[in-house]
């Protein structure tokens, strides 16, 4: 290197995982000059990206034409859809069903299938959030992770007495006693289902009512998980209900009143097949399933077989292959 007279440095000309030494002098404008001092760097090995990424973040950056997003920074294939729009009297509520590539993950201990199948046909997800804490022990919390309607994950590492938050753009905080998910607006969810019994998903907690700053609300009651008899216990919906709603979903003697009713089959762990909404007549939302698929990794191990989600029809008739 040369010298260089300045009050800054800047070297663009760095190779990755390689070592640099840099001998710097304080020189003032009368050219006094202090003692050469000895710098060392050893720059990163060549980035390769974050290999776990999922959902769509507002400040990422993809690509896709057809609803696909590809995640350029990942290489993760998101697929969102909206599926049911709930209304409050102040805003509203997306449910989306989503598909992401990264249902994988292969390291030195072996090959790992974070796929699951809730109801919706394996890897799919029908939600509007969801929270999943993890343990550093058996009863130790290290963290939990949000997971929005697109599948995103923004992990809440930050404990403050019970009140966990994130350094990922994600501004929410999440009172882990109240079982509420605070956002900057003062709007709040209340995550009241607990996926229980013998769910792949036990563990993940579900939003059951999300209500804004003027006490408006949707409120989203969940079916009963495998092994249990409770409601409110696993991930498939079962009524939302909105400010819309003024009735009671067909042969339901609860008392509630819904704005969408969720209807599943009988297979071993039940799979939706239609959503009618109560406030609009029209056709119901259908899906169809193919059973038995051999379910294998992006490395030929075979993990046995599995139901997939194989088609949806939306409300005007247009059929979705999936």
């Amino acid at each position: 290197m040369g010298l260089k007279r300045d009050s800054t440095f800047v070297d663009d000309t760095l190779s990755p995982n390689t070592t640099y030494n840099y001998q710097f002098v304080a020189v003032d404008w009368h050219n006094n000059s202090g003692g050469v001092t000895n710098v060392s760097i050893h720059t990163p090995a060549q980035w390769q990206g974050d290999q776990w990424r999922t959902g769509v973040r507002s400040t990422g950056n993809y690509w896709g034409s057809m609803g696909e997003n590809i995640d350029l920074l990942s290489g993760n294939l998101n697929y969102t859809i909206p599926i049911v729009s709930a209304k409050s009297r102040a805003g509203g509520a997306s449910f989306n069903l989503t598909y992401n590539s990264q249902q994988w993950r292969q390291d030195t201990t072996g090959i790992w299938k974070h796929g699951v199948d809730s109801g919706y046909g394996w890897g799919w997800k029908l939600q509007a959030g969801s929270i999943t804490p993890m343990y550093s022990d058996y009863w130790t919390v290290h963290h939990y992770i949000f997971i929005d309607s697109t599948s995103t994950e923004y992990y809440l590492v930050l404990n403050q007495g019970g009140v966990w938050k994130s350094q990922q753009g994600f501004y929410g905080e999440y009172d882990a006693v109240a079982k509420r998910l605070y956002f900057p607006d003062g709007s709040f969810w209340e995550f009241d289902s607990l996926s229980a019994g013998t769910e792949q998903d036990a563990g993940t907690s579900y939003p059951t009512k999300m209500q804004d700053t003027n006490g408006n609300f949707i409120a989203i009651r969940y079916k009963a998980g495998l092994g249990i008899t409770w409601t409110n216990s696993s991930a498939r919906i079962d009524e939302i209900e909105d400010a819309r709603a003024y009735q009671s979903c067909p042969g339901v003697t609860n008392g509630n009143f819904s704005s969408y009713c969720f209807v599943y089959n009988n297979d071993a762990i039940p799979h939706l097949t239609n959503i009618f909404n109560l406030f609009n007549i029209g056709p119901s939302i259908q899906f169809s399933y193919t059973g038995n698929v051999t379910l294998t990794s992006p490395w030929n191990t075979a993990f046995g077989t599995t139901t997939a989600m194989h088609s949806f029809t939306g409300i005007l008739g247009e059929t979705h292959n999936l």
